[in-house]
């Protein structure tokens, strides 16, 4: 968690423009939440039925992160090579 916590603050601060920042934060922290829950009890359940099949979600969902972290970097990478064009 230490290590995703800047990269998910960055990413939260740079999606939310508004003045109404501690609300906007307070629900991504609430759907974190019930995502963690829901994927503890799905890993959990799926772990009683196999160890290997539990290790397999855990890797499939890393990766499955990991794929919207690019994405997420790609278009980020994409409007500063825009913005630095059209300035220089």
């Amino acid at each position: 968690m230490a290590l995703i916590s800047p990269i998910e603050l960055d990413v939260k601060n740079k999606a939310i423009q508004s003045e109404d920042r501690a609300t906007h934060l307070s629900i991504y922290s609430m759907i974190g939440g019930v995502v963690a829950s829901i994927s503890n009890v799905v890993v959990g359940k799926v772990a009683d039925f196999s160890i290997q099949y539990g290790f397999a979600l855990c890797a499939g969902m890393s990766l499955l992160a990991l794929f919207f972290l690019m994405l997420y970097a790609k278009k980020n990478l994409l409007n500063v090579w825009s913005i630095q064009r059209r300035i220089g």
